[in-house]
């Protein structure tokens, strides 16, 4: 869903990533991927300074949990916590890059998807993981 830069899958972007599960590392990373592939947008729009502090910030993070998880033998899961914090910083740049698709239809789901993770989120009492509840919701 990320690479393909498609606006209709942003919804289902951010109930994955908002989770907190190891799947939102994954679609960072893959966020990292598709400005990479796509920087020539971010230049024309002169975002580009902006852009390479950032990135400069989120590849020197994962450089960092490769360092501690291959040679000093961390745990995989608890090194992932502070890459969630560094690479936080790019998917604002993927939204450039898709901005294009974007319409008021796809706006209006985005924030629904906002709102109901921000509620669920601060419920106390459910044991389950976010996406099930959601998808219940939806369902």
């Amino acid at each position: 869903m990320v690479l393909s830069m498609d606006a209709r899958f942003l919804p289902a972007l951010i109930i994955h990533s908002v989770g907190g599960s190891t799947i939102s590392y994954f679609i960072l990373v893959l966020c990292i991927v598709t400005i990479l592939l796509n920087q020539h947008h971010l230049v024309r729009l002169k975002l580009s300074i902006a852009y390479k502090i950032s990135l400069f910030i989120g590849l020197s993070a994962i450089y960092l949990y490769l360092y501690k998880t291959v040679f000093l033998r961390y745990n995989f899961i608890e090194s992932l916590t502070p890459l969630n914090y560094t690479l936080g910083l790019l998917p604002f740049y993927y939204g450039v890059i898709i901005s294009k698709g974007m319409n008021k239809e796809i706006l209006k789901y985005v924030l629904i998807a906002l709102i109901v993770a921000f509620i669920l989120n601060n419920i106390k009492s459910l044991d389950t993981t976010f996406r099930i509840v959601f998808l219940c919701i939806l369902w």
